[in-house]
């Protein structure tokens, strides 16, 4: 049962208090449905072992109305000589059926703990990523999205996310922008696109080193996927070259992997 519980912790990252908590809530819901209470049961766990033994617990009475909250006084002094009126006394119980019922309970209880533990670890995981560019294989196509594997889930490529004019087929290799993740019911879903006027931003930090430490900064971005982008810049440092002129740049790249198209048009505004 520990080693069980270890495996658990280390590979599903279920903490083994919940696991206990989940198996004693079990036994306790169990014992009630046979036999109609669960005010007098007590759950030990033995961490040494591992076991669980369960208990009911009755206190000594003149009169016993419910055999199994309450025992008689002359049969606790049989017990024990040092039992008087009021005492509270552990009774060990064999769980049988309410034992299987509960061990059933457990399982889907801690299944349920899995489920929701790997479900948290997937939208933590992506929304660390959303607003950032990932790689990615396409797996398959429905009517309304290409669904793209990220590693660990299906992101999904709508129709108005894609690129005019590109064609993908089963296992292509293509970066995206991760522009939303969401947890809901039916599990995470993470959105993606390849026309998202941010992915343009996102590549120019990855492929400009100027972009990236903060020389240049991009001011706004205007896209017509597939066709041409435009993007606006601030330069921080040069003033002192250019004094209080404006310099247009337009560069024309087929860097295929900037956005997958033939040619993307990016007209650079530097305000100086």
């Amino acid at each position: 049962m520990l080693e069980a519980f270890r495996i658990l912790e280390e590979d599903k990252g279920i903490k083994k208090e919940d696991i206990i908590d989940a198996v004693v809530e079990s036994l306790r819901s169990a014992y009630r449905r046979r036999y109609g209470q669960s005010d007098s049961v007590a759950i030990d766990f033995n961490e040494k072992t591992g076991d669980f033994t369960v208990y009911t617990v009755r206190e000594v009475v003149d009169e016993v109305f419910d055999s199994r909250l309450e025992i008689s006084l002359k049969d606790a002094l049989a017990i024990n000589s040092a039992y008087e009126l009021g005492d509270k006394i552990k009774f060990e119980e064999a769980p049988g059926e309410f034992g299987r019922v509960a061990a059933q309970s457990a399982k889907q209880t801690i299944m349920e703990k899995m489920r929701k533990q790997t479900r948290a670890i997937t939208y933590n995981t992506y929304k660390e990523h959303e607003q950032e560019i990932m790689s990615g294989t396409v797996e398959r196509f429905d009517n309304r999205f290409i669904y793209v594997n990220l590693g660990s889930i299906e992101a999904q490529l709508s129709k108005q996310d894609q690129i005019p004019g590109e064609v993908f087929a089963s296992h292509d290799r293509i970066e995206v922008y991760v522009y939303k993740v969401e947890d809901n019911p039916r599990g995470v879903n993470v959105f993606v696109s390849r026309s998202h006027p941010e992915m343009i931003k996102r590549l120019m930090e990855q492929e400009i080193p100027e972009v990236y430490d903060g020389t240049v900064e991009i001011m706004s971005v205007a896209r017509e996927a597939g066709d041409r982008t435009k993007v606006a810049v601030r330069s921080h440092n040069l003033t002192w070259m250019l004094s209080e002129q404006s310099l247009d740049v337009v560069e024309r790249t087929s860097r295929k992997s900037l956005a997958n198209s033939t040619q993307l048009a990016t007209m650079l505004r530097v305000t100086a």
